[in-house]
């Protein structure tokens, strides 16, 4: 992710909401698996079912959501009248690479 605004990822990371919407993205099958519109797995979550399972206003949801997507955690794709959530896992693995980079003793000091 080339170019990424870590400040964005950081922010992102930085809820507890958008850290567990993560969590149940990540097993998509076990948390939504009664969606019935479109494969939880292979088409993403939907954003009333995610604001459902939150138990958080649709509005919120969408919010929390939209962060994660600045931040490239998630994309997210409309399908008639609803929008569909799925992680982006290479995203997610490369940030966490970074992070990892940035708070090691071997760190160079700015």
């Amino acid at each position: 992710m080339e170019g990424m605004d870590r400040s964005t990822q950081i922010r992102a990371m930085a809820s507890e909401q958008r850290l567990l919407i993560l969590r149940l993205l990540a097993a998509p099958e076990d948390h939504f698996g009664h969606q019935w519109s479109a494969d939880p797995v292979a088409f993403g979550v939907c954003m009333t079912l995610i604001a459902e399972a939150l138990k958080i206003a649709q509005p919120t949801a969408s919010r929390h959501i939209d962060i994660l997507r600045q931040a490239g955690f998630i994309s997210v794709r409309r399908h008639l009248k609803w929008s569909y959530c799925k992680r982006d896992e290479a995203a997610i693995g490369e940030y966490l690479t970074w992070l990892g980079r940035e708070i090691s003793a071997a760190a160079p000091v700015r």
